[in-house]
């Protein structure tokens, strides 16, 4: 095969180099958040990047089904959206919706986790005392659940998590939150550059978010959630979320009055409930 003659040469460098020239601009443009619209506008976009907690949800932006999650794939990435306020809500079958309206700013992400929790919670009973198919009557009244005993510790205590904790400031990750007066009063006090997603809208970040349900007896952090609170009010036990771009969503856990609840080792859920003592299965 012959080699390119000089002429030819020139031809394609010259060829290629506007390409280059002109497909860059392109590139960088589109990777700092600007698209081509009608009549070749030049225009800012942002992205929305919503998780689901489980498989089989689905997820709505302005009433359009965007995602049914799976099994290894709970999230879902919009990209392309134009500057504007959208409706967002995640849906399983038989659990509680949870919906948040976001605002999408140009050449940013706007992020957001929901929580979904089923609707009928169920409450498993930790029996006081520890039954085998040998057991006899008279030997069933002298041989105490050893579990039973261990969780019945934790409600004569606060917490048992974080030494700093008390009944009415809890830390965690550097979120502090404390009951004045029975309303929580969230602060961030970690570096600002890591400070979590829902302080902050666009660059603006809040130093304090509130969070006001009834008169709020008792809370801690949900398992595994550093922005999901469990709150304790008159009349049941509720999940609410810290983040407060638009309305702070709140689910239930249990309804009833005299309850209590204590969260175990940042993973189990523990109600007392006239006298006993039950765990939670989510």
């Amino acid at each position: 095969m012959k080699p390119l003659s000089r002429n030819k040469r020139r031809i394609y460098l010259a060829i290629a180099c506007i390409v280059f020239i002109f497909i860059v601009p392109v590139l960088i443009l589109y990777a700092t958040g600007y698209r081509f619209q009608e009549l070749f506008t030049l225009t800012e976009v942002g992205g929305l990047y919503i998780t689901a907690p489980s498989s089989n949800t689905d997820i709505f932006i302005n009433d359009e089904l965007i995602k049914r999650t799976g099994v290894f794939q709970k999230n879902v990435f919009i990209q392309d959206l134009k500057p504007g306020s959208y409706d967002i809500k995640v849906v399983k079958q038989n659990s509680q919706s949870w919906s948040k309206k976001l605002n999408v700013f140009p050449k940013t992400v706007t992020e957001a986790h929901s929580f979904i929790l089923p609707l009928d919670i169920a409450l498993t009973e930790i029996p006081y005392f520890a039954f085998t198919e040998r057991s006899t009557s008279a030997s069933r009244k002298n041989k105490e659940n050893s579990d039973y005993k261990k969780i019945a510790v934790l409600f004569d205590t606060p917490t048992d998590r974080v030494p700093e904790s008390t009944e009415n400031l809890k830390t965690k990750r550097d979120i502090n939150v404390e009951n004045i007066e029975g309303v929580l009063h969230v602060t961030w006090s970690g570096d600002e550059d890591s400070i979590p997603y829902f302080f902050c809208e666009s660059e603006v970040c809040k130093k304090e978010i509130i969070i006001k349900i009834s008169k709020i007896e008792a809370f801690d952090f949900f398992p595994e959630r550093n922005d999901l609170l469990i709150v304790k009010v008159s009349d049941g036990i509720y999940v609410v979320e810290i983040d407060e771009r638009s309305s702070q969503n709140v689910q239930t856990l249990t309804l009833g009055t005299n309850l209590d609840f204590r969260v175990k080792n940042n993973e189990n859920i523990y109600i007392k409930k006239d006298g006993k003592i039950y765990s939670i299965s989510l």
